[in-house]
């Protein structure tokens, strides 16, 4: 049966901002002991289909920051899913200025990492943690 009548408001954009921060968070924690084939393809489908550069730069940093702690988990399941090629895809991220940097940014920080089969010393995962988004 619907009414018409409001039963809640629209969360106002500060608010907003917090839910997607909470969620972010959240899903650091639980991707803490690695990503599963299907996270990692959750992931890449957000980050292929996604066109909000500030949401691209928060999700493309909890990936980064996740595949620092657990790179054996993540990186078969991304060849399977394209690779490498979705971060170039990345860097041709139009939208807010700084945001679109950003996503280049870190869309350049993980072909470097992805290309590189160097250990990521924890002082690059640190400073990267500490990133503003």
């Amino acid at each position: 049966h619907i009414t018409g009548e409001v039963i809640g408001r629209r969360p106002t954009v500060e608010q907003l901002l917090q839910i997607r921060g909470q969620l972010l968070k959240l899903i650091r924690v639980l991707g803490k002991e690695g990503l599963k084939r299907q996270e990692v393809s959750a992931f890449v489908l957000f980050l292929s289909d996604c066109r909000d550069p500030r949401q691209l730069a928060d999700v493309l940093h909890v990936f980064l920051e996740l595949y620092l702690i657990a790179p054996g988990s993540v990186e078969q399941s991304l060849q399977e899913r394209g690779g490498i090629q979705l971060f170039f895809y990345l860097l041709q991220t139009q939208g807010g200025q700084e945001d679109a940097e950003k996503v280049r940014a870190l869309a350049v920080t993980a072909i470097n990492l992805l290309s590189s089969k160097e250990t990521v010393s924890s002082s690059f995962i640190a400073m990267l943690a500490n990133v503003e988004m």
